[in-house]
């Protein structure tokens, strides 16, 4: 074959050798040599016959093909198939670690419970709907006339609020009655109550009459001081809590349809909360901002001002939600932002707004997939943030369909028809799409191995979302192609392409040749664009056939062994991910909350649980993407505490847990419970039965029941020891463990828990809680061997250990994950390329990639820990880190040439402008994150725009100069003549 002969079987970039071998010659390339179909591989002729069709059909093609996305996206939307579930810590868990099927055991146990009870209304007091106040003095003492009065003032609404005392507040029980008093809130109104009615202020020696009394005993009384109240006897700080109660009216127990009540509650405290805002003037300073963030709440007085800041859980939940809608919106920008960088690339508003609709129509075409066909019924906020991946790969995949076609005619020679320009666009475009598609989609499929579900669940949608678009580019875009040329591309430039870049318009199309006509082109390379001439000559003489590419190679290698040095360092953080930035409202109360007050008895602990009669929850059977499926309850059948021998154990337990010791360095003071705060009911019991004159252990086993029951039914109990006692109603219940409820209802004593504070602060590393738990582990395995068997087979857990695994298992998922991708992505490289030593060379580069990302960028330069957010950013850094290198390793592969520099130079002239073209448009998808509330957003915008950065260069730069230097030659490398051999 002669040296300016073409097969357009093979996708290839042969116009630049074409170009290269007659650079001297005054003519043309001749016409092309068609290669026989039936010469064709299969896929080849598939994709002939796909291209000659819609050149033949173009309207019916892309008819269909609209139809079918549209109908399925008519099926998701009228069908209401489109949920998103609720982020709960429990979506995290790991299901099969002990931790979670402890806890969740416990949790189900405690439900069965309530079903056997009826407690009073609000009679339970829950942490996570307590309303708190913190107040700062600018003048250094918020213990004067002037503080105190600001605060009476700020809390005078709800402390006299009827809504609050009618509807919300904890109540309290005596015996004596059924209708219970609001719990006096733990405030300066509690001390001031007459003041905070009557508007008026205390006076100074009323002000210290009262911390007086407190600083008696500031352990019990340290919430209202600052850590430098010992020292000065002024507080700068304090803080106040109303409380609420649960059940609501309505409802039979804490539990009953808990997330209705939650909702009521939150309502509640979000409407007081915006009235506070109106009331401090906390407002938003335009529509995607937060009315929180940066904003201060300040009062005036005499001596000074007086900031003033609330929280609630159920008002950070509500904002939490808010701003990721918000944040969300960012989106928007980023497909116009797209949608404009298309038009200027593809030189057309149709190209581009078709382009785009294949990108956003994938969405719902994928969950129809997803949910429908996979039967994948999870979704939440962090699927959505495919949408900004998606956006980058999408438009690469337009780009390098478009610039195919665009280069056909240079490819083909000018005497080509639109028909064979079409069929190799299709076949070049298709299979390199398919390289690259195949290759993220697989990353992300990686992913879908981890244990925790939400990170699962987003590995399959990434994978369907690529493959999806993947199937949708092949199909719409050959007769998008055939409608422009046919019908747009010829208009005026202000119609055709971007307005007014009347010099870009001049190649929208490649020509048909006149075959009357005479070919008068003077130099090949005048087919190519100018971005594509810069490829081929300046850019290539320097990075491929300059001694620079030994240098580049070593800048690279020094940077990857840096990626690798920093890499090894990043760990799990020692303390929990901020939701919100420093200058947050909410955040800067969490802040000043966790380091500027005194130790107390009101902190809130890390509580480790002892249980009695449970076995880890069963998870035979359960629906792995089903957040509500938890499993099967088991209860330990040898449970019996009615004996006497059983009793004692317990009571020694409560005893010997109280002192127990610690030598893991994050239990303070050497103890596993923080000064002995451990609520055993066993301790109450004893008290309680002392007012009949009795005692434990008490006997007959059927007596101690009896009693049992009785006391966990009274108020003392029910304050002190809430479902603590498990009585659980059971048909034909027999043994000295059964009882008959007041309604005649037989319950049986399933199980009891003990729980202690401990000495260990959350949040902490799992390598931090490790030791801890080991402690807690070492304690009840001691106290096992010595119960009697009806009692040996409690177990501990902690909401803290479930963190823990989790902590462990995102560690484990980016590892086991890039493990996965470079074999998977080794596979498909040989695959895709035929060629071993391309493989090697690809799979070096997106290590680097990755490396750099995680090294250079998270590690060395913004510092990051290997968090939840940056676990997920490392997921989608995987899937993107191998699209541009594996463009240009495909296309080296292609290419006609037999020389290595040769061959690279083809590569980066057909692939380096879509290349190019694609980063950009990633880019820009994340660039838009960088102004959202959230940090989560911000981190995970930094992670795209590091990653399409990293990945850019290391691809045009290492990937190229390597392959300049060793990249294979010929057939050396090639996979089949060594299957062959």
């Amino acid at each position: 074959m002669k040296p300016t002969e073409i097969e357009v079987s093979r996708s290839s970039i042969s116009f630049t050798k074409t170009a290269h071998h007659q650079h001297e010659h005054a003519t043309a390339a001749p016409g092309i040599q068609e290669t026989p179909e039936e010469e064709e591989d299969i896929v080849s002729r598939c994709l002939a016959r796909y291209a000659y069709w819609c050149f033949e059909r173009p309207w019916t093609a892309i008819s269909i093909v609209v139809g079918v996305v549209m109908l399925i996206t008519v099926i998701v939307v009228a069908g209401q198939l489109f949920n998103v579930d609720e982020d709960t810590p429990k979506t995290w868990d790991v299901l099969q670690a002990t931790a979670s099927k402890r806890m969740d055991a416990m949790e189900e146990a405690i439900d069965e419970m309530g079903k056997a009870k009826n407690p009073q209304p609000r009679s339970d007091a829950l942490y996570s709907w307590n309303f708190e106040f913190m107040y700062k003095a600018e003048s250094g003492n918020i213990l004067t006339p002037d503080g105190i009065g600001a605060i009476l003032a700020n809390e005078a609404w709800l402390f006299n609020s009827t809504d609050y005392k009618k509807d919300f507040c904890w109540l309290l029980y005596d015996s004596t009655s059924t209708n219970g008093t609001c719990a006096s809130a733990l405030s300066w109104t509690t001390f001031f109550p007459n003041y905070t009615i009557n508007g008026e202020t205390p006076t100074q020696a009323e002000i210290d009459e009262v911390v007086d009394r407190l600083d008696d005993d500031l352990y019990q009384n340290g919430y209202f001081f600052d850590s430098n109240f010992n020292n000065t006897a002024k507080s700068k700080f304090t803080r106040t809590i109303y409380y609420f109660g649960a059940p609501l009216a309505g409802f039979q127990s804490p539990t009953d349809d808990f997330s209705d009540q939650a909702k009521e509650v939150q309502d509640y405290q979000v409407d007081y909360a915006d009235s506070l805002c109106e009331k401090y003037g906390l407002e938003k300073t335009w529509a995607l901002d937060s009315k929180y963030k940066g904003k201060e709440a300040k009062v005036s007085t005499p001596s000074g001002d007086v900031d003033i800041f609330w929280f609630s859980i159920e008002v950070t939940n509500k904002e939490i939600q808010d701003t990721i809608s918000l944040d969300f919106l960012w989106a928007v920008f980023c497909i116009i932002s797209v949608w404009i960088y298309m038009a200027i690339h593809t030189q057309s508003l149709m190209l581009a707004s078709f382009g785009m609709f294949e990108i956003v129509i994938s969405f719902p075409v994928t969950y129809f997939f997803y949910e429908v066909v996979c039967r994948i019924i999870f979704f939440q906020p962090v699927h959505i943030l495919a949408i900004f991946v998606i956006l980058g790969i999408g438009a690469d995949d337009v780009f390098v369909f478009v610039d195919a076609f665009k280069q056909s005619m240079a490819e083909l020679g000018p005497d080509s028809s639109h028909r064979e320009q079409l069929k190799y666009a299709v076949s070049r475009a298709s299979q390199a799409i398919f390289a690259t598609s195949l290759t993220t989609a697989g990353a992300f499929l990686a992913t879908s191995t981890s244990t925790i579900m939400p990170i699962a669940s987003f590995g399959f949608f990434a994978t369907w979302l690529i493959m999806l678009l993947f199937c949708i580019n092949a199909a719409l875009m050959p007769p998008v192609l055939v409608i422009w040329s046919r019908n747009f591309a010829a208009l005026p430039c202000c119609v055709c392409c971007t307005p007014c870049l009347n010099t870009l318009c001049k190649s929208c199309i490649p020509k048909e040749a006149d075959p009357e006509s005479t070919p008068t082109e003077k130099n090949p390379l005048d087919r190519l664009r100018r971005s594509e001439r810069f490829f081929y000559t300046t850019f290539s003489d320097l990075i491929i056939f300059s001694k620079a590419k030994y240098a580049i190679v070593a800048f690279f290698s020094v940077l990857l062994v840096l990626g690798l040095v920093f890499s090894i360092q990043l760990e799990p953080p020692e303390s929990q991910a901020d939701w919100f930035s420093e200058d947050h409202f909410i955040q800067k109360y969490i802040t000043f909350s966790d380091e500027e007050f005194q130790e107390s008895v009101e902190d809130p602990a890390s509580e480790v649980i002892l249980v009695w009669g449970l076995k880890p929850m069963s998870r035979k059977g359960v629906n792995r993407w089903d957040p509500e499926d938890r499993g099967t309850l088991k209860y330990d059948d040898t449970f019996e505490l009615s004996s006497q021998a059983s009793q004692e154990s317990l009571i020694k337990t409560c005893e010997l847990l109280k002192v127990a010791d610690c030598s893991a360095s994050q239990c303070k003071r050497g103890k596993l419970v923080r000064f002995g705060e451990v609520k055993c009911f066993m301790e109450g019991f004893q008290q309680w039965l002392s007012q009949f004159s009795e005692s434990l252990p008490l006997t007959p086993p059927e007596h101690f029941a009896s009693r049992l029951y009785n006391y966990s039914m009274s108020e003392e109990a029910k304050f002190n020891y809430m479902d603590m006692v498990g009585f659980v109603l059971e048909e034909d219940c027999s043994g000295p463990s059964c009882v008959a409820d007041e309604e005649g209802r037989q319950l049986k004593l399933k199980f009891v828990r003990m729980v202690a504070n401990s000495t260990f602060e959350d949040p902490l590393s799992f390598k931090t809680l490790d030791p801890m738990k080991d402690e807690w582990e070492d304690f009840v395995d001691s106290r096992n061997k010595d119960s009697p068997d009806t009692i040996n087979k409690a177990f501990q857990v902690s909401y803290s250990w479930g963190w823990a695994d989790t902590q462990r298992a995102l560690v484990d998922t980016v590892i086991s994950g890039m493990g996965i991708t470079f074999a998977l992505a080794f596979a498909i490289l040989i695959f895709a390329t035929g060629n071993l030593v391309l493989a090697l060379i690809s799979i070096v580069t997106i290590a680097g990639i990755v490396l750099t990302v995680l090294g250079i960028g998270a590690k060395a330069i913004m510092g990051w820990s290997l968090d939840v957010t940056e676990s997920i950013s490392a997921v989608i850094l995987i899937g993107l880190s191998v699209d541009y290198c594996v463009h240009l390793a495909h296309a080296y592969r292609e290419s006609p040439s037999s020389k290595r520099g040769d061959r690279m130079r083809d590569a980066l002239t057909t692939m380096g402008i879509s290349v190019t073209a694609g980063a950009v448009t990633t880019f820009l998808a994340g660039a838009f994150l960088f102004g959202a509330v959230l940090p989560f957003f911000n981190k995970f915008g930094f992670i795209v725009v590091f990653t399409v950065i990293s990945s850019y260069f290391w691809s045009m730069l290492f990937f190229s100069a390597t392959c300049a230097i060793i990249g294979p030659e010929d057939e050396f490398g090639d996979v089949l003549p060594m299957l062959k051999w």
